[in-house]
């Protein structure tokens, strides 16, 4: 129904999350459950072996959402009398503290219940959170710009989370070339020249096209560099530079709040627009109002 398609909206992919953690860490009843804030919603999003009604009042329920850890028998703070069905409860945490869902695991063998087994247990559901968290944040920027490649999008998000919770800068350098014969050997020397790190998305628009480079952990000194380097490669192999070969160039350092929208707004400023496709001569490598005077940079 409607109410069980929005939970599971909630928790994309997790039927095929939950066999994988039951092969791994050998669980043998388990029920995943979304959470909307600190309310756990009742009908499970997904499940393995027999069904089972979740008891929302059992301990180890309320142990896990109250601290935001792991509970089991043995978890401190828990009294050592309580009474409980199951045998472990795993938050399903979107960054540090924000609880989007609870794994309620029912049977797991007793040789099973081990640190290490446990730990497992949420490593794969810390991985699914990321997940799940970064792939609203990715359909959000590819809904404003349907032709950002998936791996573009996906890092872009990653890095705007990351300047949000740690401060961390990284950056967004956007080369546009005219359409011309004279521009391809420049266009695709620069594709080439990408860092490892570096996620690039060479496109093309009606007029123009341009190479978008997403630079993780990088400032606007890290930019610069990465600017004279281009230029002093254009120079040695063509004998030219940006404002001689006109070239635009644009910058954007990845923000913390506001992300889709400024990346929108940086392709509209290389004359170039969120349906444009991927440059027919190079690929969408896992790595935009009029373009400015040739050799002009902007920030975003």
């Amino acid at each position: 129904d409607a109410a069980r398609g929005a939970r599971a909206e909630r928790l994309a992919g997790a039927q095929p999350m939950l066999q994988v953690v039951a092969q791994a860490c050998q669980v043998e009843g388990a029920a995943l459950y979304a959470c909307d804030g600190d309310e756990l919603l009742p009908d499970a999003v997904a499940s393995i072996g027999p069904a089972f009604t979740l008891d929302i009042d059992d301990p180890l329920v309320r142990h896990c959402i109250d601290t935001r850890e792991l509970a089991h028998l043995r978890s401190t703070g828990l009294q050592q009398d309580a009474q409980t069905r199951y045998v472990a409860v795993a938050p399903v945490l979107a960054g540090s503290d924000r609880l989007i869902g609870l794994l309620v695991v029912e049977r797991m063998p007793f040789l099973s219940m081990t640190y290490e087994n446990l730990q497992l247990l949420m490593v794969l559901m810390g991985y699914y959170a990321d997940g799940v968290d970064h792939a609203h944040a990715t359909h959000g920027i590819q809904e404003l710009a349907p032709a950002i490649p998936y791996a573009f999008a996906l890092d872009y998000a990653r890095l705007s989370r990351l300047r949000r919770e740690t401060g961390i800068e990284s950056s967004v350098v956007a080369l546009v070339f005219d359409l011309d014969e004279a521009r391809d050997a420049l266009f695709e020397q620069v594709v080439r020249s990408r860092r490892a790190l570096d996620v690039a998305w060479p496109a093309r628009g009606a007029h123009q096209r341009a190479m978008l480079t997403l630079m993780p952990l990088s400032d606007s000194q890290a930019v610069s560099a990465y600017l004279v380097r281009i230029e002093d490669m254009l120079r040695a192999q063509f004998g030219t530079d940006f404002a001689t070969a006109h070239v635009g160039v644009y910058t954007l350092p990845v923000p913390a709040a506001g992300a889709e929208e400024a990346l929108v707004r940086l392709l509209h400023r290389c004359d170039l627009d969120g349906n444009t496709t991927a440059a027919a001569s190079a690929d969408a490598t896992p790595g935009i109002g009029a373009a400015p005077a040739a050799g002009q940079t902007q920030a975003g």
